[in-house]
């Protein structure tokens, strides 16, 4: 037997609603007519299929909406860009009420781990030109293991302060000097990055300090306690998490006291 792989190019169908009239034989009043199935967007095309279809190819698979635009009309369907955006749109409201309630859940997580990413967005006020925004994802741990994203239209921490505002729990997140108000509250615990701490480290040593490394350096002094816990979170790679707690007291902890008692800051 020979096996060869082929494909098949996905279909776009037409589904029609055929409702009847129905009215008394006698009078020809009290006409009836059959209720139309919910629809996502009332009197609209796309069925919910075609509306998964279009958020997870631009979302997921980073398709802008011209090249599906494209792809659409070798199918031979033809929809314009625009159509899509209010289509993402309508998708978009429709899946709010299931985000706000993600949201919630994941203020309830013991532990919230958190960055943001910038993105390049168009600027309304300038014709063929974009701005810098940013995408702030939020992660919750075991029970509680949503994914939720915000965005602003800016690296201001005004939004991210106002969603923490009364998270109480273990809060990782970045050396982004936006969290201190966070921190400030004395609701969230802070647990810092140790890569951003190695950083300013780092950013410490001159050409010379970094072409001879000295143990009698400070900064050198911490990076070589953190290339320390590095090795033990390697070794730590794959275990599960209680395993992995349990590798971290005993090889991790007592790193962590000695750095501490070095009085390098």
């Amino acid at each position: 037997m020979t096996q060869e792989v082929e494909f098949v190019p996905a279909s776009i169908l037409v589904q029609e609603h055929v409702r009847v009239k129905y009215a008394c034989p006698s009078c020809q009043e009290t006409v009836r007519l059959a209720e139309m199935p919910p629809r996502p967007i009332e009197k609209g095309l796309p069925g919910p299929g075609m509306l998964a279809h279009v958020v997870t190819s631009k979302y997921a698979d980073h398709l802008p909406l011209y090249r599906l635009e494209d792809m659409f009309a070798r199918n031979g369907f033809d929809v314009r860009r625009s159509t899509l955006a209010d289509w993402v749109e309508a998708t978009a409201n429709l899946l709010k009420p299931i985000v706000n309630e993600m949201e919630l859940d994941i203020l309830l997580s013991r532990v919230l781990q958190t960055d943001d990413t910038p993105v390049r967005v168009q600027d309304e006020t300038k014709e063929h030109a974009t701005r810098e925004g940013r995408f702030w994802g939020y992660l919750g741990h075991r029970e509680h293991p949503h994914v939720v994203f915000r965005f602003t239209p800016n690296h201001s921490a005004q939004d991210t302060q106002m969603f923490l505002a009364n998270y109480v729990g273990t809060l990782q997140a970045d050396a982004y000097k936006g969290y201190d108000k966070v921190y400030a509250l004395k609701k969230a615990i802070e647990a810092a990055c140790w890569a951003h701490a190695r950083r300013y480290f780092e950013k410490t040593l001159d050409q010379k300090a970094k072409k001879e490394p000295s143990p009698n350096h400070p900064a050198h002094a911490a990076l070589a306690f953190i290339r320390r816990l590095y090795q033990v979170e390697d070794l730590a790679k794959g275990l599960d998490p209680e395993r992995r707690k349990e590798m971290r007291q005993k090889d991790a902890s007592p790193v962590l006291d000695e750095f501490r008692k070095c009085g390098v800051q």
